[in-house]
C-alpha cells in the first residue's frame, strides 16, 4: 500500500515538468508578446485526478491596439493539439476560428474601454490529459498611452520660448582725431561715432588756449587769442590737452600733436 502511494506521488510530481501546454504569442501593430501565465487546469484522460498550475500573471506584457483593431493568436511552437481558443477583454469572452494557417483573430471592440486586460483561453489535449490554462496582458489603445497598471505619465508643460535680448556694442569714444594751427586760426577734426552735442576744450599746462562747440564728427575751427598765440609761441608748444565733454557720454580727456 505504501509503495503505491510513493509510486502516485511521484507521477504527479513529475508530470507537470513533463507537461507544455500551447504558450501563446499575442501580435498587434507588427509587434508579438507572449502573455504572462495566470493559471491552468490539465486532467488526466485515464480519470487520475488533476494538475493546478499557477503563474498569477506576474509582469503581463503591455501591448498596443486601438479600438476597432486586429490582434492576432498564434501557438508556434504548440506540441499538444489546440482544440479551442477564446480571447477578449475584462469581462467578455469571445470563442475564436483559426484561419487556414492557424491564426486566431480577435477584433477590438470599437468601444473598447482600453486600457484594459486583454485575456487568452486556451484548450489543448495531448495523448495523457486535457488542459484548460489563461493567459493575460495588457492593452492600450494608442502607442504612447500609459501604462495603467503602472506609473502615470505627467504630461509636461510646453516651455515658452524666452527670446534672447538683443545686445547692442557699446559706439567708441569720441576722439581728436587732428590738430592743426594755421597764424591764429586753429581747426580741430573730431570724429563722435552715433553723433554728439558738446564741447571740445583745448589747453596747457597754465592756460586755456580754446573752446569750440560740437554738433558732431567734423572739422571745426576757431580764432585763438593773441596772447594764447604768444603763449604757444614763446614755450614752443607741441602737444594740447585736449578734454572732449559731449551729453549722454562720459569725457574723454586726452593730449594730442599740434600741428602747424
Amino acid at each position: 500500500m505504501r509503495a503505491g502511494l510513493l509510486a502516485l506521488l511521484c507521477l504527479l510530481l513529475a508530470a507537470p515538468a513533463a507537461h507544455a501546454w500551447p504558450t501563446p504569442q499575442v501580435s498587434a501593430g507588427g509587434v508579438t508578446v507572449t502573455p504572462s501565465f495566470v493559471a491552468s487546469v490539465s486532467d488526466w484522460l485515464t480519470g487520475e485526478g488533476q494538475i493546478i498550475g499557477d503563474g498569477w500573471g506576474r509582469n503581463p506584457p503591455l501591448l498596443y491596439a486601438p479600438p476597432g483593431s486586429d490582434v492576432s493568436i498564434t501557438f508556434p511552437n504548440a506540441v499538444e493539439t489546440v482544440e479551442a481558443v477564446s480571447a477578449g477583454l475584462t469581462g467578455s469572452s469571445t470563442a475564436l476560428v483559426p484561419d487556414a494557417a492557424g491564426v486566431y483573430t480577435f477584433t477590438v471592440p470599437a468601444d473598447a474601454p482600453v486600457p484594459a486586460k486583454f485575456w487568452v483561453r486556451v484548450t489543448s489535449s495531448s495523448a495523457t490529459m486535457r488542459t484548460q490554462a489563461g493567459w493575460n496582458l495588457d492593452l492600450n489603445g494608442f502607442i504612447g498611452a500609459p501604462d495603467p497598471w503602472g506609473s502615470p505619465t505627467v504630461a509636461q508643460p510646453t516651455p515658452t520660448p524666452v527670446p534672447l535680448p538683443v545686445v547692442t556694442a557699446p559706439l567708441p569714444k569720441p576722439a581728436v582725431l587732428d590738430l592743426r594751427l594755421t597764424g591764429r586760426r586753429l581747426s580741430a577734426t573730431v570724429s563722435c561715432p552715433g553723433g554728439c552735442a558738446g564741447y571740445l576744450t583745448l589747453r596747457t599746462a597754465s592756460i586755456r588756449i580754446a573752446r569750440l562747440e560740437l554738433t558732431g564728427s567734423g572739422t571745426f575751427t576757431a580764432t585763438i587769442r593773441p596772447a594764447a598765440l604768444r603763449h604757444l609761441q614763446r614755450h614752443r608748444v607741441k602737444r594740447l590737452r585736449v578734454l572732449l565733454t559731449t551729453r549722454g557720454r562720459a569725457p574723454v580727456a586726452t593730449t594730442r600733436t599740434l600741428q602747424r
